[in-house]
C-alpha cells in the first residue's frame, strides 16, 4: 500500500525546485561560476565512476571502450576546466564533447530510443554549456534556472501521478 506522500522522491523534486528559485535570485555571474565549477566537480566524478566501476564481461567491446574513452576524457576536461578560468572556450569545448559523445552512442546502440532517452541529460548538460559560451551570464542564469525547476517540477508531478495510480495498491513496497 502507498501511504507515504513525502518519500525520497518528494524531497528531490523539492530539492530541484528550491535549487531553481535560488539560482532566479542570485546574481548572473555567481551563478556561472557556482554552475561552472559544480559542472567541472560533477564531470570529474563521473569519470572516476566510469573508469572505477568499468566491467567488460557486462559491457559490449564498443560499450567498453566508449565508458573507458569517456572516463579519461571527462577527468582530463573537468582538470583542465578547473584550473583555467576562461570558462567561455572551455564551456565551448565540454559542450561539443559532452554533445559528440551521446550521438556516438546513439550511433552504435541497437536500442536508439532507449539510448536516447538514457542520454538526455547530458544533451541538455551540452546545451548549457553552449549557452555559458555566448558571453551572456543572464541567459544561462535562466536557462539553468528553468531546467532546475523543470526537473524538479517534473519529478513531483510523477510522484503525484504515481501515488494517486497506485495508492490502493498492496505489497507494493
Amino acid at each position: 500500500m502507498v501511504d507515504k506522500f513525502f518519500d525520497k522522491f518528494f524531497y528531490i523534486a523539492l530539492f530541484f525546485i528550491v535549487i531553481g528559485i535560488l539560482l532566479f535570485c542570485l546574481p548572473s555571474k555567481s551563478v556561472l561560476i557556482i554552475c561552472y565549477s559544480f559542472v567541472c566537480f560533477l564531470i570529474c566524478i563521473t569519470g572516476i565512476i566510469k573508469l572505477v566501476f568499468l566491467d567488460k564481461s557486462v559491457l559490449t567491446n564498443d560499450d567498453y571502450y566508449l565508458d573507458l574513452i569517456e572516463g579519461f576524457i571527462s577527468i582530463f576536461v573537468s582538470v583542465i576546466c578547473l584550473n583555467f578560468y576562461e570558462y567561455y572556450l572551455v564551456s565551448l569545448i565540454l559542450g561539443i564533447v559532452y554533445l559528440i559523445i551521446p550521438i556516438v552512442r546513439i550511433v552504435l546502440s541497437t536500442n536508439k530510443i532507449n539510448q536516447f532517452i538514457m542520454d538526455i541529460f547530458k544533451f541538455i548538460f551540452a546545451s548549457v554549456l553552449f549557452t555559458a559560451t555566448y558571453h551572456a551570464p543572464l541567459l544561462t542564469k535562466i536557462y539553468t534556472a528553468l531546467i532546475f525547476l523543470i526537473i524538479g517540477i517534473g519529478i513531483l508531478v510523477l510522484k503525484i501521478i504515481f501515488y494517486y495510480k497506485h495508492k490502493d495498491d498492496e505489497g507494493l513496497f
